[in-house]
């Protein structure tokens, strides 16, 4: 089966790749939430934390804050350069030696990059639950996909158009998450507002991993916002892999 589908010949290349990017989120997680956890858990909590119930807060309020950080800075690595490294390094003479098309190679390699960040995200709430204390898994795994479906789109996105994809993929999370945090307070002028409104929706995903992972619900209209602007960005990218040459 595998000889008579090119494209699936790649797959365990693919799954290798996205595998090492995908577990950086893990040992973000390890680095940002591991040793305040570490000290808490070990008889070593800040004054006035005395009691097993405040720990348990405390615990969770690091978990959470460094489970956020983890996945934003996994997220921001789990697409970038993948294209753009293939077109300077001149691998896409070779990939696409056998009949694949461009677009569904970099779709699968896609497809494949969300499920095991959402998969590696997932073991963090996992081993949280059996190490410390009781938090929600099924946010997590929701948060994480929103997350890889969003920056992974942005990320292909840039990497389809530009070399340096890594500066413009940071240079729009940084303006967009600025933008949107300063709207609400009337603070930017009327273009900065648009501004914020016209790029990818990071400060709404964030409010919906913040309402997720403290178990409320969450508004339906901006979770529909969030996925649609990331498939918008998927389309685009696939679109010009179809149109734009690779070679350059």
């Amino acid at each position: 089966m595998t000889a008579g589908n090119p494209l699936a010949l790649y797959a365990r290349w693919q799954v290798r790749d996205a595998f090492t990017k995908a577990v950086v989120t893990l040992l973000f997680f390890l680095v940002i939430g591991g040793v305040p956890l570490w000290f808490l858990l070990n008889g070593h909590p800040p004054a006035g934390i005395d009691s097993q119930e405040r720990i348990e807060q405390m615990s969770r309020m690091i978990y959470q804050q460094a489970l956020g950080s983890a996945m934003t800075l996994g997220a921001l690595l789990l697409m970038s350069g993948v294209v753009s490294a293939d077109r300077t390094k001149q691998h896409f003479r070779f990939l696409f030696a056998r009949p694949v098309a461009p677009w569904a190679f970099y779709l699968q390699y896609f497809a494949i990059s969300v499920m095991l960040f959402v998969a590696c995200t997932t073991l963090v709430p996992v081993g949280f639950r059996f190490l410390v204390t009781p938090v929600p898994v099924l946010a997590v795994v929701k948060a994480a996909a929103l997350y890889a479906l969003l920056f992974g789109a942005l990320a292909l996105l840039c990497s389809v158009l530009v070399a340096r994809d890594g500066v413009l993929l940071v240079l729009v999370v940084v303006v967009s998450m600025s933008l949107q945090q300063l709207a609400p307070s009337n603070a930017l002028p009327r273009w900065a507002e648009l501004l914020a409104e016209m790029l990818p929706p990071f400060g709404t995903a964030e409010a919906l991993r913040t309402r997720w992972l403290t178990e409320r619900s969450v508004e339906t209209g901006d979770l529909t916002l969030v996925l649609l602007y990331a498939l918008g960005m998927l389309v685009v990218a696939l679109v010009l892999l179809r149109r734009v040459p690779l070679a350059r």
